[in-house]
């Protein structure tokens, strides 16, 4: 017995079984997470592509040219806060006319006025001149000649952020669907 002498050498199992046991490169879990990662990537340039499209590919515009002018006769005005079911609110201001109701977001007038002082302001109805969205004809975009004016140049601004945010938006989420759908362990 003195003589014998026993040896181990310890190498990786290449069972198909303990690859995906053990986490190993060439596993099934590992090619199942590469896969969902690249639907992910296509899910998401999908939804890029859905965003710029429905933007009309981040066309804003560079003036008032294209916003309809009118003028519009309206009974009262009023302030809505409308609350989502995930906690998010949305406050316009809503000018009642015989042919509807007209709406302007917080966006083109919370930088200069609060929405219930501003409503007020308009409730006693009235003619007033009103800028128009050029794509939504009953989005407000300013309103001159009444008691308060909120002028046409904070719409085309508010429109324009929108876009640059929604520019922002879809390239993040181009890179991110990019890199998930063409990245490798």
């Amino acid at each position: 017995m003195s003589g014998i002498r026993f040896s181990f050498k310890l190498r990786r199992a290449t069972d198909a079984g303990a690859g995906n046991q053990h986490g190993t490169p060439g596993g099934g879990r590992d090619k199942g997470r590469i896969s969902g990662m690249r639907i992910m990537g296509i899910i998401l340039l999908a939804l890029a592509g859905f965003l710029a499209w429905k933007s009309n590919w981040f066309h804003a515009e560079k003036d008032l040219s294209r916003y309809p002018e009118i003028q519009l006769t309206y009974t009262t005005c009023k302030f809505e806060r409308i609350t989502h079911s995930k906690g998010s609110s949305t406050r316009q201001i809503v000018l009642l006319t015989a042919d509807g109701r007209y709406v302007m977001e917080d966006g083109v007038w919370k930088g200069h006025f609060d929405g219930p002082t501003l409503a007020g302001s308009l409730a006693g109805g009235g003619t007033v001149r009103v800028w128009l969205h050029p794509e939504y004809s009953h989005a407000l975009r300013g309103i001159l000649g009444g008691k308060v004016d909120v002028p046409p140049q904070w719409g085309l601004e508010y429109d324009q952020r929108n876009m640059r945010t929604g520019m922002w938006t879809a390239a993040g989420l181009t890179l991110a669907g990019a890199w998930l759908l063409w990245w490798k362990r």
